[in-house]
């Protein structure tokens, strides 16, 4: 872990470092549960440090897992599974809610307590370099813990984000893993998602079947994962009654926390609203066509109402033309 060596050469942490702890580590075994037995007495006077234990039970279990972690810190080796641990710790913090000023106040105490029993050593000026390898090794741990605390904070804050972002989409988005598993979506209702969906399942138990299947969405996302481009699906229908309608894009993306993205949008309100706008268009061009029409057949009648007007006003009403006169009128 490159990481871990580059702290090391910082703080020049070395073999003499290593072989001092060792030596501490005799002196130190017979009062381990005492310095864990005060460092969760501390813990007990800060109610923000004590609200992240579920029960006292559990501040027993981890009082010997304290100890552990001592006695590790002390032996060694340390090396990068040394560090993960370190790390996981850290994690840890973050889960359960411990505020990070307590992970340094921690520290101080645990460095003090060491360092007292460094100075019950024989020789005070290897005393002083077994205080000054025990700064560096915590050192080096609360690097460790803090690091991956941050990283695993900023992580949970994404986490937050995404959610609250996707929650509130006007469509139905699903952010998928590597694993095909859904780690957020919309909670709009629409009934596209399966009974008892949550995030953590998998995108074939999350979604409707009829829909993925309506769709071949696993033909689909396994194409959009080979060739690393969105695919499109511009028309999906699921058969009714009602017959609903949706539009499918399938996005790959490039980021640990998310490897796919379903943006599923339903056009039956669109396609509805269509159909409804051309029937009315329809119906309005029929209507213009009947108006039109209508008037090019009055023009002809009125012109021969007109003509036939003016010719039988025009005749005698005696006389030979009478007979013509009756008739055109």
């Amino acid at each position: 872990m490159q990481q871990l060596a580059e702290l090391k050469e910082w703080i020049d942490f070395g073999d003499a470092d290593v072989q001092r702890l060792a030596r501490l580590r005799e002196v130190a075994v017979p009062h381990l549960e005492a310095i864990a037995t005060r460092f969760y007495e501390a813990i007990r006077r800060a109610p923000e440090a004590h609200a992240v234990f579920e029960d006292e039970a559990q501040i027993q279990r981890l009082h010997g897992s304290m100890q552990r972690w001592l006695l590790a810190l002390l032996t060694g080796p340390y090396d990068d599974a040394w560090a993960r641990r370190s790390q996981h710790i850290g994690r840890v913090h973050v889960r359960v809610g411990l505020p990070e000023r307590y992970m340094f106040a921690a520290m101080n105490r645990i460095r003090s307590d060491l360092c007292d029993l460094a100075h019950q050593l024989a020789d005070p000026d290897e005393a002083r370099a077994t205080c000054a390898a025990v700064d560096k090794v915590t050192d080096l741990e609360l690097c460790l813990m803090t690091g991956a605390y941050h990283d695993a904070h900023e992580d949970q804050q994404l986490r937050s984000l995404e959610q609250i972002i996707v929650e509130h989409l006007p469509v139905h988005v699903l952010v998928l893993d590597r694993d095909l598993r859904v780690t957020s979506a919309t909670r709009r209702p629409g009934g596209i998602f399966s009974e008892g969906a949550r995030p953590g399942m998998p995108y074939t138990a999350f979604l409707s079947p009829q829909l993925i299947v309506a769709a071949d969405l696993d033909t689909t996302i396994q194409a959009a994962r080979a060739t690393n481009r969105v695919q499109v699906l511009p028309h999906v229908q699921l058969s009714g009654p009602p017959s609903r309608h949706f539009r499918i894009t399938v996005l790959p993306l490039e980021h640990e926390l998310a490897h796919m993205l379903l943006h599923i949008e339903e056009l039956t309100d669109v396609l509805d609203a269509q159909a409804r706008a051309h029937q009315a268009e329809s119906l309005a061009r029929i209507g213009a066509m009947a108006a039109q029409l209508a008037h090019e057949i009055r023009n002809p009648i009125a012109g021969i109402s007109g003509s036939r007007q003016v010719i039988g006003n025009g005749m005698d009403a005696e006389g030979g033309r009478a007979v013509i006169r009756g008739r055109v009128q």
